[in-house]
């Protein structure tokens, strides 16, 4: 958008009187069976959410007793890796200047993640009492982010109250200082404070963008809170990159402490499953081997390259470009624990379809046996594998379009294949339909 030069009306816009819209909802439920002759069980339930425009530029989001029964459900995804893998937000009411509470961290690591309110870790619902939010701009160069919510009780957890304070300044041309506080509070049954059941955290991080937007670069501390824990509980961060019409790369390192927890957050890498034979039938899964979890501070350190291609005759390719990737994880004392390189060729085509080409080698310490599938869990050890893929998308003007992707290479000790299609068809305006 920085590119779009300047915008005029001939009239300026009318003004609204009031800018406020409730939703209420009501649900009823009935279940009966009939098998086991047992009587009817009914239930209802309401609820509203509410959005108020206190400026034309900050808004405050209120929800009560909310069910979220019309939000898209999560893309189903097989996972072939040993972490969990982050699902995006989906819920209206944490979507709107989301990016406040999220810009603090760092796509591995987020110190809040707001699936992690009313949502186990399975995504299953918890039921919200009630929420508010109040984000947006309150002068020219600051914005802000308040948020509170209170979830009930359930059978495999007390009730949680959740708060996030977020403030980002502008400084200098296109530069920013942005700093966060998180605090999780458990309470019992009777609503009192549980005083050791807590997570809290502190961020504070500063991103320069230079006027013309070609390089940046940023630096950031993170600092958790819980009982217990009061060493190696924080990560930091800072790196720099450089956009440019043909060239762009990106350098960045990380540290994540061992005991560094976000309870309203995402961090990643750091939870290593080790699955070995259960002792006793009582810790034992099915097949007779018991999960558990072992966390390992780490260090990672990723650095991108690209390169364009823009020929002067685009009546057929737009560009063409090179890219490199490196991403390498290390442990505290600086052993590796995983080595991933990636080159690919991409082409885009002037009539908006594209291909790619990619190969990647990856190298991982294994330091705890893990179980990918219903067999034997994998041995510790030193693996080594590489792969090979292709993909193509097409031309997405078009009302029917369609994407394939094949793969295949080493994996652990295997071998992995992939092929996926994906069929979509527009139906204007009605709506897309895929498959």
């Amino acid at each position: 958008l920085g590119y779009t030069g300047r915008l005029e009306w001939d009239t300026p816009p009318k003004r609204t009187k009031g800018n406020i819209a409730i939703i209420p909802y009501i649900t009823g439920n009935y279940n009966q069976d009939f098998e086991n002759n047992e009587t009817a069980n009914t239930s209802l339930d309401v609820g509203l959410d509410a959005k108020v425009a206190l400026t034309p530029s900050l808004n405050l989001d209120l929800t009560v007793n909310p069910d979220f029964s019309q939000v898209e459900v999560d893309q189903q995804v097989t996972n072939l890796t040993r972490f969990n893998i982050f699902l995006p937000e989906r819920r209206t009411f944490f979507l709107e200047n989301s990016d406040i509470f999220t810009t603090v961290g760092f796509p591995l690591i987020q110190p809040f993640f707001s699936r992690r309110i009313g949502l186990d870790e399975d995504g299953r619902a918890v039921p919200i009492a009630f929420g508010a939010r109040l984000t947006g701009n309150v002068t020219g160069t600051t914005r802000i982010g308040l948020l509170n919510a209170q979830t009930r009780a359930t059978d495999d957890q007390l009730a949680q109250n959740y708060t996030a304070v977020a403030v980002s300044q502008r400084v200098l041309k296109r530069s920013r200082i942005s700093a966060m506080f998180t605090n999780r509070q458990a309470f019992g049954d009777e609503g009192e404070l549980q005083t050791d059941d807590y997570g809290r955290n502190a961020s504070v991080k500063f991103n320069y963008s230079s006027e013309d937007g070609k390089w940046e670069g940023w630096a950031g501390g993170h600092k958790s809170f819980k009982e217990g824990f009061n060493n190696d509980d924080y990560f930091y961060q800072y790196g720099g990159g450089y956009g440019g019409k043909r060239l762009s790369a990106v350098v960045n390192h990380a540290y994540v402490g061992t005991n560094y927890f976000a309870d309203m957050g995402f961090v990643n890498l750091i939870e290593n499953a080790n699955t070995v034979k259960a002792t006793t039938d009582v810790d034992a899964d099915d097949d007779g081997f018991v999960t558990t979890t072992e966390r390992l501070g780490f260090h990672s350190i990723f650095n991108s390259v690209e390169y364009r291609t823009i020929p002067e005759n685009t009546a057929v390719l737009n560009q063409h470009a090179f890219l490199a990737e490196h991403f390498t994880t290390l442990d505290r004392e600086g052993e590796l624990l995983e080595l991933a390189q990636e080159i690919g060729y991409q082409f885009e085509f002037a009539n908006s379809s594209s291909a790619a080409l990619f190969g990647n080698y990856i190298e991982t310490d294994l330091r705890f046996p893990f179980r990918l599938t219903d067999g034997d869990p994998l041995p510790v050890g030193r693996y080594r594998y590489s792969q090979i893929g292709i993909e193509y998308n097409s031309d997405e003007r078009k009302l029917f379009q369609y994407q394939v992707e094949l793969g295949g290479g080493q994996f652990y000790n295997g071998t992995l294949a992939s092929a996926n299609v994906s069929l979509l068809y527009r139906i204007q305006p009605w709506g897309n339909f895929g498959i």
